[in-house]
Parts: structure tokens; C-alpha cells; sequence
């Protein structure tokens, strides 16, 4: 089926939902950006610090650095990365061969803002524990980031190697495929992410979500319907989703079918302009010029919101 009138414009509103898979990778590494030109300066200054004078000052007062890592573990999920990179760096001074303090010191930096510092925290991790699929994903995430996909790609089978189970590794290996122009390899990736989180059993629907959002960029629309449905089945609260299953009715012209989908991720997501453009298009389509208008009076309200944050 030809694209309809609009479709283009389409595309462009829904660029922000389809593209937000590298947002939403892990929770464990994908946290808020929030470091200040303060924080940066003193954060630098830190890692300068020579280890000798640590050393001294933590034999000093008696530390050991596996307490200081756990207390710095317990500072990284209060937020407080700053003072957590600092006890982190008390903990190397007295042991350098710890390979969980460079990963959370990776992640501290990540949580700052300073991905570009957090890279080679991550290699160290990976240097001294070969086999810690933990530190691997996390630099195949940093590599991701950073649009090393190659490397990504390369650091993600490496941990499917040590952990075939791991679903979240997967993503980030579709994700990676997806950007070197795989997406043949990206479907099956995705795929086989939900077959081991079924055998798992585990209540995730980022695969199906995954998979569906690839099968929608490659115009697939009637293949993308059932992982979007298995999506709301194991989250009927997945806004994203049912935004999706509303586009994907609307360019296969199923208007009636699409509209309540479209107008529960409005009630589930009332902040996200993407529906409410959705709607006025499928309005304007049926001939219902007050409504259509409406939709984009409220559309053009959330955009102009968007750009004063």
C-alpha cells in the first residue's frame, strides 16, 4: 500500500518514539544527566589526584576497599555520584585490581554526564574480569553510546558467549545491527531476546517492543500488530505502545480500530504529542474537521511546551 498524504509528517512526530531505544536500554546506565560545570571541575580534578597522597590517607584511617565500595554503592543509588567516585578512589589507592569498582566508578561518570571518562573505567573492568558479563555490557552499552557499533556489536556477543541468557544484551546487539544496517540480523536478534524471555520466564516487553519498532521503520506494518499486542499484554499501561498500534492502524487505514488505542495512550501519556497528531490526522481523513482541529490545537500546545523545557 502507498504511504497516504501526511505520512511523511508522520514520520517526522513519531522520529521521537522510534528512536528512543537507546534511552531506554537499561535503567542501571541510562540515569539522569546532571552534572554541573562545578561538579565537572571538581570530578576532574579528583581523578587527577595522584593515588600516592589516597593511599596514604586511607591506610591512615584504617579503610578497607571492599567497605568502601559498598559504601560508594549505597551513595551511587542515593545519587550522590560525586561523593561515590570519592570513596571509589580511596578503595583503588588501596587495591587497583578490583574490577567492580571500576564499573561502578563507570557508572558514576555515565550518571554525570561525563560518558566520555567512563569508556576507559569500563575497559579496565573488562581487562581485569574477562569474564564478568556485567563489565562487558556496560562497555557495549558505552560503545553504543558513543556510536562505536562495530564494537558494540563485538562486546555484545562476547557477553551472549558467557551468558546466552541475558536478555537485556540482545537489545543492545539489535540496536548495534540496526546501525550497521542489519536489520535481518536485528529481527532475529529480537526474536530470540523474546524466545528466552519466555523460557524464563521473564515480565519484560522490551524485545516485543524492540521488534516491533524495527518491523514499523522497514514499513512492516501487519508483522509489527502482534509484538505490539504481546507488549500491551504484558503492559497495558505501555503508552509507547499503544501510540504504536494506533500508527500502525492508521497507515493501515483501520481508522475505527485505531482511534481508542490512540486515545488510551492520550489518558496513560497526556504529556505526549505524538497520539494527539496521530488522531488529528485519522479526523481529517474521515472528515471530522472539529475534531481534527482540535487534536492539533492540543498538538501544537505540547510542542510549544516541549521547546520551553
Amino acid at each position: 500500500m502507498p504511504p497516504q498524504k501526511g505520512a511523511a509528517e508522520m514520520n517526522r512526530v513519531m522520529t521521537k518514539t522510534e528512536i528512543t531505544k537507546q534511552k531506554k536500554l537499561l535503567p542501571a546506565i541510562v540515569l539522569a544527566m546532571c552534572c554541573t560545570h562545578l561538579y565537572a571541575a571538581s570530578l576532574n580534578s579528583r581523578l587527577q589526584e595522584p593515588q600516592e597522597k589516597q593511599r596514604e590517607q586511607s591506610a591512615k584511617q584504617g579503610e578497607h576497599p571492599r567497605a568502601l565500595l559498598f559504601e560508594a554503592m549505597t551513595l551511587y543509588k542515593e545519587k550522590q555520584y560525586v561523593e561515590s567516585i570519592r570513596k571509589l578512589e580511596r578503595s583503588l589507592a588501596l587495591n587497583e585490581q578490583d574490577p567492580d569498582v571500576y564499573k561502578l566508578i563507570g557508572l558514576n561518570l555515565v550518571s554525570l554526564g561525563k560518558e566520555d571518562l567512563a569508556g576507559r573505567y569500563f575497559e579496565s573492568a573488562v581487562e581485569l574480569a574477562p569474564h564478568d558479563f556485567m563489565a562487558r555490557y556496560y562497555l557495549a552499552l558505552y560503545q553504543l553510546n558513543d556510536k562505536q557499533f562495530e564494537r558494540a556489536e563485538a562486546s555484545s556477543q562476547a557477553v551472549i558467549k558467557i551468558n546466552p541468557k541475558y536478555v537485556d544484551v540482545y537489545l543492545v546487539l539489535g540496536v548495534a545491527q540496526e546501525e550497521l544496517g542489519q536489520e535481518a540480523k536485528a529481527l532475529q536478534t529480537y526474536q530470540q531476546a523474546i524466545n528466552i524471555a519466555e523460557q524464563q520466564p521473564l515480565k519484560t516487553e522490551m524485545p516485543a517492543l524492540y521488534l516491533a519498532r524495527l518491523l514499523i521503520s522497514l514499513q512492516r506494518y501487519e508483522q509489527s500488530l502482534p509484538p505490539l499486542q504481546k507488549v500491551v499484554a504484558i503492559n497495558p499501561k505501555s503508552a509507547e505502545a499503544l501510540t504504536l498500534i494506533g500508527l500502525v492502524l492508521c497507515r493501515l487505514e483501520r481508522y475505527g480500530e485505531a482511534i481508542p488505542s490512540l486515545q488510551e495512550a492520550v489518558g496513560l501519556a497526556p504529556q505526549d504529542k505524538s497520539p494527539h497528531y496521530i488522531l488529528m490526522s485519522i479526523y481529517k481523513k474521515q472528515g471530522n474537521t472539529s475534531q481534527a482541529e482540535r487534536e492539533m490545537q492540543i498538538f501544537r500546545a505540547l510542542e510549544a511546551n516541549e521547546k520551553k523545557k
